[in-house]
């Protein structure tokens, strides 16, 4: 059953819910002391978690209404509500009467500061994901997230916003934030976490990619999407996989989406592409990203081959009970790749920022999650990029660089017969992406000089006098770690 139009949810004043959940101690913290209570039970059947959650009567209520999809009886749950905010709950389809008492449409999880919804649990309920399932936050849903750059006062558009936790987060920064889906059940759950999170810059428009926003071209300040991107042959689950053939998805949002770019914009967009071998798998969003006016990054998490990618989709539906009433069948996707010509499937990301002038491209490899928001982190790895573009060797060392906050200098002493000496040394960030670099023990003397104010050149010449070295036999080095800690994001150029 579909809630209320986003409309009407967004309409309605259901402030007093967030007011509730505080009084009776419904957080964030509460849900994740059940959700550790329900993997170390098991999985069980919901109302055995209940029992086995030790709280008061009224954050029991909640949580056995808003996180575990149990229903409770009517006489428990309206007067922690009030009478008024009760029955427009029940007017907008978002709780529901019966014989039995109160069930919830919609699970309700505080988390990150807001109020985010989503389906219940297939799992939990037990019963099999609707075709117009909304999916909760997902791994891939928050590194999208951490790869967002701010945009402060700008437009940002999230295409298939799903229960809108991206929309949510870019509404911190964003003066305005249009979320578009094609699924309406998502769009009137993500009004309702709007609406409860007290958000009031975030509007709603109904359709497939860019067709609800043609009056857009040219005016974002920041794009996201985070789209159905499993590649197997049906696509019913519109959450999973929508209806493109291949990777034909993350294609269209690569190849259309600069053109709805403002200048100095930003597309961050996660997906998984197809491509022929282990060594070429840069190379097909590469030639979707050529000729967009962008400068475009390239991250790969991980490659696969299709029978381990179809394997590990297949376990991962059939876990979460989205196609209990479908199960897959590992031959036919298979076959489907086979018809496609797929030999290797990668997930990854594309982070595209629309510049004038010689654009470029890079690609990394990242297997490690972000730590924490590396939209900072983006923005300065693409301003380096840039500059990197006319540094040569000679030119970098008249530059005076600045470490980025957060690097951190890992030393590593190991004892051997001569007592402990260093064993390993590494530069890492610990905000964003690690971005981890191996160093000997002379670039060390280097970073810890480097403020913003002494060039290369004065650098290589201290420590040559501090050693009774020769300057000019260690500019090059110098130069090569300056160059790479830019292009890393470990440091960036002064003035």
């Amino acid at each position: 059953m579909t809630p209320a139009s986003t409309q009407d949810i967004l309409g309605a004043d259901l402030s007093a819910l967030a007011a509730a959940f505080h009084r009776d101690g419904y957080t964030e913290a509460s849900c994740e002391e059940v959700q550790s209570l329900t993997r170390a039970l098991g999985l069980p059947p919901p109302d055995v978690t209940l029992r086995a959650f030790k709280a008061s009567p009224a954050l029991r209520t909640h949580t056995a209404l808003w996180a575990l999809g149990l229903t409770v009886p009517e006489r428990d749950l309206a007067p922690l509500l009030g009478g008024p905010l009760f029955e427009r709950l029940v007017g907008l389809g978002l709780l529901h009467r019966g014989p039995e008492g109160v069930r919830a449409e919609l699970s309700v999880i505080p988390s990150d500061g807001f109020l985010t919804t989503r389906d219940f649990d297939a799992v939990l309920t037990g019963k099999p994901a609707g075709d117009d399932y909304v999916l909760g936050i997902g791994p891939s849903t928050r590194r999208l997230a951490a790869l967002m750059v701010p945009t402060p006062g700008g437009l940002t558009l999230d295409l298939g916003t799903g229960q809108g936790f991206l929309a949510l987060s870019a509404s911190q920064w964003s003066s305005r934030v249009i979320a578009t889906d094609v699924n309406r059940r998502a769009l009137s759950a993500a009004a309702f976490s709007v609406n409860i999170s007290g958000r009031t810059n975030i509007e709603f428009r109904e359709g497939s990619y860019f067709e609800p926003v043609g009056d857009l071209r040219g005016q974002c300040n920041l794009i996201l999407c985070n789209p159905p991107f499993v590649i197997q042959p049906s696509g019913d689950r519109v959450c999973f996989t929508g209806t493109e053939r291949g990777d034909r998805c993350i294609q269209h949002l690569v190849e259309e989406g600069p053109a709805y770019l403002a200048p100095g914009g930003w597309l961050s967009v996660l997906g998984n592409w197809t491509h022929t071998d282990e060594a070429d798998w840069a190379d097909t969003p590469m030639q979707w990203a050529r000729g967009t006016g962008c400068d475009v990054w390239i991250i790969r998490r991980q490659s696969w081959s299709p029978r381990a990618y179809a394997q590990s989709w297949i376990d991962e539906l059939t876990r979460n009970g989205a196609s209990a009433d479908r199960p897959p069948v590992l031959d036919e996707w298979l076959e489907y790749y086979e018809s496609l010509g797929i030999r290797r499937i990668t997930m990854g990301a594309v982070v595209m920022h629309r510049r004038a002038g010689e654009n470029w491209a890079r690609f990394d490899t990242l297997f490690s999650d972000s730590v924490g928001d590396a939209g900072p982190q983006v923005a300065q790895l693409f301003e380096n990029q840039t500059a990197l573009n006319d540094l040569t060797p000679d030119l970098v060392l008249q530059r005076a660089l600045v470490p980025v906050r957060g690097l951190e200098i890992d030393l590593r002493h190991r004892f051997a017969e001569q007592g402990f000496a260093p064993a390993s040394i590494t530069l890492r960030n610990t905000v964003g992406f690690p971005m981890p670099l191996s160093v000997q023990l002379g670039a060390l003397e280097v970073v810890r000089r480097l403020d913003g104010v002494r060039p290369l050149a004065e650098i290589a010449r201290e420590i040559a006098a501090a050693h009774g070295g020769d300057a000019s036999s260690l500019a090059p080095g110098i130069a090569n770690l300056g160059l790479e800690l830019l292009r890393l994001g470990h440091a960036r150029l002064a003035g």
